[in-house]
């Protein structure tokens, strides 16, 4: 199997170390990993430079979640893996986190995986409260009896949130990459996959893969109005109420009759 990451960073350097530190140490299957830097302003594309094989895209200025993304779609095009999993730079990941997440691959017409973590929506968030990310032993070990107690679970939903967000490249042939016109921030994972699910794809999540998320930081240093903004057009783009809030949101399965506009 032919696997890359891509952490898409913005004014992360204070993350980027744990992470590119973790995924080193805990990723046995061969992988390309690359840094995608969207118009940072700190250290990040140091910090990032300072990795052997770490690959890295200077992007000259704050293109959001979609145009990050994308520019690393277009970065693997003339070589694309057969799976491409986009990490938030403020996550951690454990040992063998990469081999509970491709298992799920085996799956058959899966297009999108994502993974859970503490302080997310439901479907994402374990049940009993994980470790300090920065506890590097005890988070492996809080992750292993995880996936033990929930081996080869999983939550069939087309809401899968980006964190930790493994796609087959098959499904970015079919459908092309992240729809921009949602903004910088927000609602770009979930349409991404309500759009594979249109194609004929699996979405959902490997409830046996845990990933810590420390959460809030890109939307933390954008203008309150951002977020909620990119939720009225994703109701709008595909024909949800307007009034629909996140929590009804994830309740919804097998919508993906609906058409966008």
């Amino acid at each position: 199997m032919n696997f890359a990451i891509a952490v898409l960073s913005w004014n992360s350097a204070h993350f980027l170390s744990s992470l590119l530190q973790s995924i080193w140490a805990h990723t046995p299957t061969p992988y390309r990993l690359l840094v995608v830097d969207n118009g940072s302003s700190d250290d990040s594309v140091q910090e990032a430079k300072r990795w052997r094989g770490v690959e890295v895209l200077e992007l000259p200025y704050n293109t959001g979640v979609s145009g990050g993304r994308n520019a690393a779609l277009d970065y693997f095009g003339k070589s694309p893996p057969d799976w491409l999993c986009f990490l938030d730079a403020d996550t951690v990941v454990p040992d063998r986190w990469d081999k509970r997440l491709l298992e799920h691959t085996r799956r058959k017409g899966v297009g999108v995986i994502g993974a859970v973590t503490g302080g997310s929506s439901a479907h994402h968030r374990v049940s009993v409260e994980p470790p300090n990310g920065a506890d590097i032993p005890a988070l492996n070990a809080f992750a292993r009896s995880w996936a033990s107690s929930h081996n080869g679970e999983w939550f069939d939903t087309e809401a899968v949130w980006g964190f930790c967000y493994l796609i087959r490249w098959g499904v970015v042939a079919r459908i092309g990459g992240f729809d921009t016109s949602f903004g910088r921030y927000g609602c770009e994972d979930d349409d991404f996959a309500w759009r594979a699910r249109l194609a004929g794809f699996k979405t959902g999540v490997a409830l046996d893969t845990y990933v810590h998320h420390w959460g809030g930081h890109g939307l933390s240093q954008l203008p309150p109005t951002e977020a909620p903004e990119a939720w009225c057009r994703f109701l709008a783009k595909w024909h949800l109420p307007a009034d629909l809030s996140h929590t009804q949101y994830v309740a919804l399965k097998h919508h993906h009759h609906l058409n966008p506009i």
